[in-house]
């Protein structure tokens, strides 16, 4: 199994190349080799006097080395048990959550049990979902179906979409998967999927799942996305390994 999680030049690299994406899409623009310096001082303890460029770069920077953290504590479980996926609890979550949710409105969700809780029900059931799949195209198909389902519903609060989106990538990259992460020229390859995505959305309000799994839209985006994440482990063997 290819063990990302413990390799510190991927979670610089990537780490760089993902926020930067992330915060294209969200509008504005910074240097990934500030970003990389950011990572750099936080993974390997440089000395970087590196002032964030923007609040949200620093926001996706934090929820970034909070995944790293969450992987290298449950890769040293996978290795002690030789188990080939751990088992998550929501409340693990609960500080990329509030790193993403300052307001913390939901944050008490996060130990709650409830059945009528749609935090713990939603994570809850992809955990038991991905938990033994091992291959990346039935994987980001369900990774697809619980991030696209819960956009709708704001299960996690403002930022629900990238809640979902790093444990998307913190599960790829425990099951030995790259993140997904367009390279840094070729960050409008997302853009192109916003058309396909605003009609899914309208598909997920007006029909029901068995339907909307099954058509275009759905597999446009998730198709993308296994093609962007085969693309990137490329550039990670081949720079990074």
């Amino acid at each position: 199994m290819n063990k990302l999680y413990k390799n510190d030049k991927f979670w610089i690299a990537a780490g760089a190349d993902h926020t930067f994406n992330c915060f294209k899409l969200m509008g504005g623009d910074c240097s990934v080799e500030v970003v990389a310096s950011m990572l750099e001082s936080a993974i390997l303890n440089k000395e970087n006097e590196v002032e964030p460029p923007h609040k949200h770069v620093q926001m996706l920077v934090d929820a970034w080395l909070e995944i790293r953290r969450m992987a290298l504590e449950k890769g040293e479980q996978m290795e002690n048990e030789n188990i080939d996926f751990p088992d998550f609890t929501v409340e693990e979550f609960k500080q990329l959550y509030l790193i993403l949710n300052p307001d913390a409105s939901l944050y008490d969700l996060f130990s709650n049990t409830s059945c009528n809780n749609d935090v713990y029900t939603e994570f809850t059931q992809i955990f038991n979902a991905v938990k033994n799949i091992n291959n990346l195209e039935e994987l980001i198909h369900e990774l697809s179906i619980f991030i696209n389902s819960n956009n709708i519903k704001g299960t996690f609060g403002k930022n629900t979409q990238l809640v979902s989106w790093f444990y998307i990538q913190l599960t790829l990259i425990l099951k030995g998967f790259s993140p997904i992460i367009s390279f840094v020229e070729r960050y409008q390859e997302m853009l192109e999927t916003f058309p396909a995505t605003n009609l899914l959305y309208g598909e997920i309000i007006m029909t029901q799942k068995d339907s909307w799994i099954k058509g275009e839209n759905f597999n446009y985006i998730t198709n993308h996305w296994i093609r962007v994440s085969k693309e990137y482990l490329e550039h990670i063997e081949k720079n990074y390994v």
